[in-house]
C-alpha cells in the first residue's frame, strides 16, 4: 500500500515537474541595430562641422515666430487626434494597474443567508435528526445557516508568470507615452512645415503683385509706343501674355494659401478664421553638422516606442512559457458563522475557517500553452523587426536630410548671386530699351529671368527652414 502511494506521488512530481524545463528565451543582445557612432563615418567626403547643438532643446527654444508659437500651443491643447491618443495613454495606465494588482492577494467581504434542508434517507439527514445542536435540541430539519466573513485567494507568482504580465502592461503603458510624444512631435513639425510654406507664397503673392503692377505700366507705355509708331502690336501682345501670366500665378498662389489655411486651422482644432502673416520670417537657429553623433536617435519617440514595445511582446513570451509550469494557488476564508443570528457573533464558538493549498500543472492542454507561446514567439521577433528596422529608417532618413540641408544650402548661395545678377540685367535691358537700343521682348525676358529667379530663391528659403524642421523632428526633438 505504502509503496503504490509513493510510486504516485513520485510519478506526479514528475510529470508536474517535466513541465519546468523550459528554455529561459531570448536575450537583449540580439536587440543591438549596428550603426556608424556619428552620421560622418558613412561618407569620408563629407565636411565635419566645429560644434553641434540641436537635441534636446523645447520647439519653443527652437522657433521665435510668435504667430506660429501660438499655432503650435494651440494645436496641441485642442488637436483631436492628440486628445483621442491621451484616451489611450490612459486605458494602458488602467491596464497597468490592473496587471500590478494581480500579484497581490485578492480579498473580499461576504455575507450569507441560507437555508438547507438535507434529506432524510441520506448521510447528513439521517445523522441530524439524532444529533443535538445544543443541548435538548436537536439539529432542525429546515437548518438556517448565516455567515459574515473574509474570502481570500492568492496565486504564487513562484515561476514569474504575473510579474512578467504586469511588467509587460507596464512597458505598454511607457510605449503608450511614446506614442504620444510620437504624435506631440509630428504634430509641432507639421505644423511649422506648412507654416513655412504658407509665410513662404505670402511672399510668392507679393512678387506677383508687383509684378502685375509694373507689367500694367508697362502696356500702358508700349500702347502709348505703338500709337505713335515706336513699338508694334507684338510687344504689346507679349506684354499682355505676361499680364496674364502673372494674374493666372497669383489665383494659383491664392488657392494654395487658402488650403494651407484650412490645414493649419484644422491641426489647430478649430473653425476657419485667418492667420497672421510674419516679415520677414526668422530663420530656424539650428546648427547643422555632419559630425552628429548617432545616438541621438535614441531621443526619438518612435525608437523609445519601439523599444517599450519589444520588451512588452518579450515579458509576454517569458509570461506565456511561464504558464507551461505548475500553478500555485492558496485560498482561505474565514468569520463567524452560526445557524442563529443571535449566535453569529459569539466568540469563539461561532469561529469557522478554512485554508486550502492547491498545486496544478497543464498536462491535458499543453498543445493549446505551447500553442500560445509559438505565438508570442512569432509576437516578439515581429517586434523585434520593426525595432530593427525603425532604427534603419531613423538613421537613413537623417543621413539624406544631413545631404540635403548641405545641397539646399549651397544652392540657395547660387540663387541669391542669380538674383543679383537677373536686377542687374533687368536694369540695363530697361536702359537699352529706353534708349532705343533694345526691343521690348529683351525686356519681357529679362523681366521673367528676375521674377523666376526671386520665386526660386523664396522656394529654396522655404525648403531649407522645412528642413531643418524635419531633422529637428528625425533627432527626437518636438515632443517636450
Amino acid at each position: 500500500m505504502r509503496s503504490g502511494y509513493f510510486f504516485t506521488f513520485g510519478l506526479v512530481v514528475s510529470l508536474l515537474f517535466h513541465a519546468c524545463k523550459l528554455n529561459t528565451g531570448h536575450q537583449q543582445e540580439e536587440w543591438k541595430v549596428q550603426l556608424p557612432e556619428r552620421f560622418n563615418e558613412s561618407d569620408s567626403t563629407l565636411r565635419v562641422s566645429d560644434s553641434i547643438r540641436i537635441v534636446p532643446q523645447p520647439w519653443s527654444h527652437l522657433i521665435s515666430d510668435s504667430t506660429l508659437q501660438a499655432l503650435i500651443q494651440t494645436s496641441l491643447e485642442q488637436n483631436f487626434t492628440l486628445r483621442e491618443i491621451w484616451q489611450k495613454v490612459e486605458y494602458n495606465r488602467a491596464v497597468h494597474k490592473m496587471a500590478r494588482g494581480n500579484i497581490f492577494p485578492s480579498i473580499s467581504g461576504n455575507v450569507n443567508l441560507s437555508q438547507r434542508k438535507f434529506g432524510l434517507y441520506t448521510m447528513d439527514g439521517a445523522g441530524n435528526i439524532a444529533t443535538e445542536i445544543l443541548p435538548n435540541q436537536l439539529v432542525p430539519i429546515h437548518l438556517p445557516d448565516y455567515y459574515s466573513g473574509l474570502n481570500t485567494s492568492w496565486e504564487l507568482d513562484v515561476w514569474g508568470k504575473l510579474s512578467q504580465q504586469k511588467k509587460s502592461a507596464q512597458a505598454r503603458y511607457f510605449s503608450s507615452i511614446e506614442g504620444k510624444n510620437l504624435v506631440t512631435s509630428s504634430l509641432v513639425a507639421e505644423v511649422a512645415y506648412l507654416y513655412f510654406e504658407f509665410q513662404a507664397l505670402q511672399d510668392v503673392l507679393l512678387k506677383l503683385e508687383r509684378g502685375i503692377e509694373v507689367q500694367e505700366k508697362t502696356i500702358e507705355i508700349i500702347t502709348l509706343q505703338k500709337a505713335s509708331g515706336q513699338a508694334t502690336e507684338l510687344a504689346v501682345t507679349q506684354s499682355q501674355v505676361q499680364w496674364l501670366e502673372f494674374k493666372s500665378l497669383k489665383l494659383e498662389t491664392q488657392k494654395r494659401i487658402n488650403e494651407l489655411e484650412k490645414a493649419l486651422n484644422i491641426l489647430c482644432g478649430r473653425i476657419p478664421q485667418p492667420i497672421k502673416k510674419t516679415n520677414p520670417l526668422p530663420p530656424i537657429p539650428l546648427n547643422i553638422s555632419w559630425d552628429i553623433p548617432s545616438r541621438l536617435l535614441e531621443n526619438r519617440p518612435d525608437i523609445r516606442m519601439a523599444t517599450w514595445e519589444l520588451k512588452a511582446c518579450h515579458s509576454d513570451l517569458a509570461s506565456a512559457k511561464a504558464a507551461l509550469r505548475p500553478s500555485f494557488l492558496l485560498t482561505a476564508n474565514g468569520g463567524y458563522q452560526a445557524f442563529s443570528g443571535k449566535l453569529l457573533f459569539k466568540s469563539p464558538q461561532s469561529i469557522a475557517y478554512a485554508l486550502v493549498g492547491g498545486l496544478s500543472a497543464p498536462l491535458i492542454n499543453r498543445s493549446a500553452l505551447k500553442a500560445q507561446r509559438k505565438m508570442a514567439d512569432a509576437t516578439y521577433q515581429q517586434a523585434l523587426l520593426r525595432y530593427q528596422n525603425t532604427w534603419l529608417q531613423a538613421y537613413s532618413e537623417t543621413h539624406y536630410l544631413l545631404q540635403n540641408i548641405s545641397l539646399l544650402q549651397q544652392q540657395l548661395v547660387l540663387k541669391n548671386q542669380q538674383v543679383v545678377t537677373a536686377e542687374r540685367s533687368m536694369e540695363i535691358a530697361d536702359q537699352l530699351f529706353k534708349n532705343g537700343k533694345s526691343n521690348y521682348l529683351e525686356v519681357l525676358t529679362a523681366q521673367q529671368h528676375l521674377l523666376r529667379a526671386q520665386l526660386d530663391e523664396i522656394q529654396l528659403l522655404q525648403s531649407l527652414q522645412q528642413s531643418k524642421i524635419l531633422l529637428y523632428k528625425a533627432l527626437g526633438g518636438g515632443w517636450t
